[in-house]
């Protein structure tokens, strides 16, 4: 954003130097995929970040505006006219003859408004996000595969592919709209946001009431209610978001189905059952953990049962007794009583073995795993990409390994989160919390008033 002052601040991923802006005074700034540009106040074009296609190569020349998309980036010169640079794989870089008043660059498209006030866009036009309709605008935004804009009448219009709602907007007025890849925001009148397409509606209303502990896997999260009830959100294509009744002391989200422990030490599975994971033995369970294609549990007894596809051994468990199991993507691992963790199933994604224990819970993520030390310090293995296997100091309570960063509850119930946070998936609102569950770009967290809080990309 550009301050009072004129100079700019980014906040966010870092990885290409994208939010490190130059010093300066702008007038606007804008942000692509993995680079910036900003207007300064003598009209000229910085850009800084990712540069493998010349997108934050700006040419010479005085604008009014400029914005960023995904590999190009176009700007509104003082004559009216339009100038892209970067990425022309599809034409998006090849504007029209102007006057244009505006420009917005999408992913492989661009769609500009002229001062007659309609819409012409330019690049791929696979999904017609390149067609705009006729009538008066007073705003344009190009999305990924589609776009939307504001008509002088203060209605929202879109149009292009609409797989997940991102092209069919709400009714009300507005002052702005916003289309990004699945998804599009708008600010309205009365200047409360609306958003639409996939990761808003029913993925992110949560629902009422208060929890006592949630999972969040790749596109839906359920949650134990006070009651013992769970309620799941988002994405539900095979049932996964749709629990039975009944009263629960657990649930464990996986990739697309769902388990818990029933009150009575049952284990209830629901949503995709292609390769079995949704069909649990018979037996009394004290913890469940669903992964990819398969579930885990540890039985009364101490024994760990898994049920589902298991491709690399990640379903075949090893004798002993343990006290609680996490379920991956391809390997598992579990505490035992005597305090040690064992893992089974793909090296590839289960990486080194476990350091020495006693451990009291593991977490196991998509490469790497982490696990909580008696003393509460936490010990992480496997890969390091992003810095998820490389926990802080201090005590913790509890702990959940994500696809590519990690997050934990310290003793007094702040939390702290590490690795990747290309979407804001490691950067935590203020506690204090009770419990956290990472899941792909996004997490969700407990808070000990038994409100459920959740950050990240859906």
């Amino acid at each position: 954003g550009v301050k009072t002052d004129g100079s700019v601040a980014c906040w966010g991923s870092d990885a290409s130097g994208e939010a490190t802006p130059p010093g300066g005074v702008f007038t606007s700034v804008s942000a692509g995929h993995y680079h910036t540009c900003g207007v300064r106040t003598n009209g000229s074009v910085a850009c800084w970040g990712r540069d493998v296609r010349g997108e934050a190569t700006p040419p010479g020349g005085a604008f009014t505006s400029v914005r960023a998309g995904w590999g190009h980036t176009c700007g509104v010169k003082t004559d009216g006219s339009v100038a892209c640079w970067g990425g022309n794989r599809r034409g998006e870089g090849s504007p029209p003859g102007g006057p244009f008043v505006a420009v917005s660059a999408g992913w492989e498209h661009t769609c500009g408004l002229k001062p007659d006030r309609s819409v012409a866009c330019w690049g791929t036009d696979l999904s017609g996000e390149a067609t705009p309709p006729g009538g008066a605008f007073a705003s344009v935004s190009a999305g990924h595969y589609h776009t939307c804009g504001v008509k002088t009448d203060d209605l929202v219009v879109c149009w292009g592919r609409d797989d997940y709602g991102e092209a069919t907007p709400p009714g009300g007025a507005f002052d702005s709209v916003s289309a990004g890849r699945t998804h599009t925001c708008g600010v309205k009148r009365d200047g409360s946001v609306s958003c639409w397409g996939k990761g808003f509606s029913a993925r992110t209303l949560l629902p009422p009431g208060s929890f006592t502990s949630v999972s969040v896997e790749v596109d839906h999260r359920c949650g134990v209610k006070t009651d013992g009830s769970v309620a799941c959100w988002g994405r539900n294509r095979h049932g996964e978001a749709m629990p039975p009744g009944g009263v629960f002391v657990s649930v464990d989200a996986g990739y697309s189905h769902t388990c818990g422990v029933r009150a009575d030490g049952s284990v209830a599975c629901w949503g995709r059952d292609s390769s079995g994971e949704a069909t649990p033995p018979s037996g009394s369970f004290v913890s469940v953990s669903a992964g990819w294609d398969y579930t885990c549990g540890v039985g009364a007894d101490g024994s760990v049962a898994c049920w589902g596809r298991g491709r690399h051994g990640e379903a075949t468990p090893p004798t002993g007794a343990f006290v609680v199991v996490s379920a991956g993507w391809e390997h598992t691992c579990g505490v035992k009583t005597d305090g040690s963790v064992d893992c089974w199933g793909s090296s590839d994604y289960a990486g080194d073995a476990p350091p020495e224990g006693p451990f009291t819970s593991v977490s196991v993520g998509r490469a790497h795993s982490c696990a909580l030390r008696i003393d509460g310090s936490v010990a992480c293995w496997g890969l390091d990409n992003y810095g998820e296997t490389t926990p802080p100091n201090g005590s913790f309570i509890s702990i959940s390994a994500g696809s590519g960063h990690t997050c934990g509850v310290r003793t007094g119930g702040s939390l702290v989160c590490w690795g990747g946070n290309d979407y804001g998936e490691a950067r935590p609102p203020r506690g204090p919390f009770a419990s956290v569950s990472t899941g792909h770009y996004y997490t969700c967290g407990v808070k000990t008033d038994g409100s459920v809080v959740c950050w990240g990309l859906e």
